[in-house]
């Protein structure tokens, strides 16, 4: 493991556990390097740093914009956690060299961005769990509002462009539901369909349920010719 204290320096939190830190940044793939399978992977963090990042995102979007409704929050918000926007900020704190994984540079670019996501969420998890709640939105004000605006989408994200939608002609959001999971723990993959009211369900698969989601929404808009209304 690479120094971690300027790491902890840039992220402007000092770990009292650093074992944390070390462990949001293990990725699964590493447990399949030799004498590693005892090892523990970011997983558990990733799960508790999303749902971290979701509450300080929604918190401050609805703090910043006293005026906006549901749909319009919905929408600001998504760009904030998704996928790509944890790889960004997970650059901006300068993870990539700390890093425990099997051969990341074998990797294409969806799968960097997936494992720098992950890392970044499990950071924020691990911070969290270190220091509570206040600490975690500290990295959160840190890092995310600054580049609020370099996160936005240069094209809406799926989940967004069905969301609006779905909400302007039923007045509720799609639903999505995890039918299957395959493939080992540490390299899941998940299936889920999207259902809006009586319309057929559209499928999706991904390494995460996020992915998974989002690819459901895209086969769903894709059928439905949506971007073209």
């Amino acid at each position: 493991m690479s120094d971690l204290a300027q790491l902890q320096k840039r992220l402007g939190y000092a770990f009292r556990d650093e074992t944390l830190l070390q462990r949001a940044l293990t990725h699964g793939s590493y447990l399949s390097l030799p004498g590693q399978s005892e090892t523990r992977s970011n997983q558990r963090l990733e799960f508790l740093g999303d749902r971290v990042l979701g509450l300080a995102a929604a918190e401050w979007l609805f703090a910043e914009r006293g005026e906006a409704d549901e749909g319009d929050l919905t929408s600001a918000f998504h760009p904030l956690v998704r996928k790509e926007a944890c790889a960004h900020i997970a650059e901006k704190m300068g993870l990539e060299p700390h890093l425990l994984t099997g051969a990341i540079e074998t990797h294409g670019s969806k799968t960097r961005v997936s494992i720098l996501g992950d890392a970044c969420e499990a950071v924020l998890g691990a911070i969290y769990l270190d220091g509570g709640y206040d600490a975690a939105r500290g990295v959160f004000e840190r890092f995310w509002i600054p580049e609020a605006d370099n996160l936005s989408y240069t094209e809406k994200d799926a989940i967004v462009i069905l969301h609006e939608w779905a909400l302007k002609r039923f007045r509720k959001a799609p639903d999505y539901i995890t039918i299957g999971q395959t493939g080992e723990a540490h390299t899941p993959v998940f299936e889920v369909e999207v259902r809006i009211s009586d319309i057929a369900p559209a499928l999706g698969t991904g390494r995460s349920l996020k992915q998974a989601r989002r690819e459901a929404a895209e086969a769903f808009i894709k059928r439905e010719k949506l971007r073209e209304r």
